[in-house]
């Protein structure tokens, strides 16, 4: 729902030498706390959303960074009280799970100029996340075209604000999960995080996002196993080398009528 997304402010309008006071919808931003097991883990603004949406929020970031790496390692996920920050989300690991909190100590800006430090960071995550095999994961040329449109359908809060990023993940057979957040790594992880309490197989489906494609958002593709990747904007240098390397194929510059496909163009089949 719009409503949830967003929040009334008042403003000024200006334009054609008229000015008129109006109510504009502003997408809501607020800030959640994670904690796995009582301790914090990260901060992150995001758009509140309806019941389970922080809890999607927070599976799918501890499994991008390798906190998690199936449902099962969680026993669950609780909302806290308020801090004096904002909301505050607990995750509790299962019994037998130890997560390696070192992989957060050791998470750093990555930067697609740095080659050096960027095989490094890559290789790194290869070795708690391992490539993905090149087999599986074919999509046609047509059905990747039909996604700007079917995600767009999907986006009440970017229709009344023009201010939310949404990522949606189809699957085989036309289902799709589709989430919006002011953060385009915020919508990212909601959608893999419901897939991840869901229980979805992600081998077959497409990951799709409203923006451009970094390092960060191959990360999460890759921890959720998701062999093509798709967005409306570019990759960065490194997003390609990383998606070269980890077995995923790429598609940035997503349009109706094209697309460019950057790694792993196997898996695109061209339009007969």
């Amino acid at each position: 729902m719009a409503d949830a997304l967003t929040e009334p402010v008042r403003v000024l309008r200006l334009g054609c030498g008229v000015a008129a006071e109006a109510t504009d919808a502003v997408a809501r931003e607020e800030p959640l706390e994670i904690r796995l097991d009582n301790e914090a883990v990260a901060v992150t603004m995001r758009t509140p959303g309806p019941p389970g949406s922080d809890e999607e929020l927070a599976a799918g970031m501890l499994l991008a960074e390798g906190l998690i790496d199936h449902r099962d390692q969680l026993a669950g996920l609780a909302p806290c009280a308020r801090s004096a920050s904002g909301s505050v989300l607990n995750a509790y690991s299962a019994a037998g799970h130890t997560p390696d909190r070192s992989r957060l100590a050791r998470r750093g800006p990555v930067a697609a100029s740095c080659g050096v430090c960027g095989k490094a960071s890559i290789e790194a995550i290869h070795r708690s996340i391992p490539p993905l095999p090149p087999s599986g994961g074919s999509v046609t040329a047509s059905a990747l075209a039909g996604f700007p449109a079917r995600l767009a359908e999907r986006q009440p809060g970017f229709a009344a604000t023009g201010g939310v990023h949404a990522a949606g993940l189809f699957f085989p057979g036309g289902d799709a999960i589709v989430r919006e957040d002011v953060g385009r790594h915020n919508a990212v992880d909601r959608v893999l995080g419901h897939a991840l309490l869901d229980g979805r197989d992600n081998a077959d489906a497409v990951l799709f996002e409203s923006g451009r494609v970094s390092f960060e958002i191959v990360q999460k593709a890759l921890a959720s196993r998701v062999r093509v990747l798709a967005a409306v904007g570019p990759p960065t240098s490194l997003a390609v080398e990383f998606a070269a390397d980890s077995g995923i194929t790429l598609v940035g510059f997503l349009r109706r009528d094209r697309m460019n496909v950057y790694t792993h163009t196997h898996r695109v089949e061209p339009a007969g």
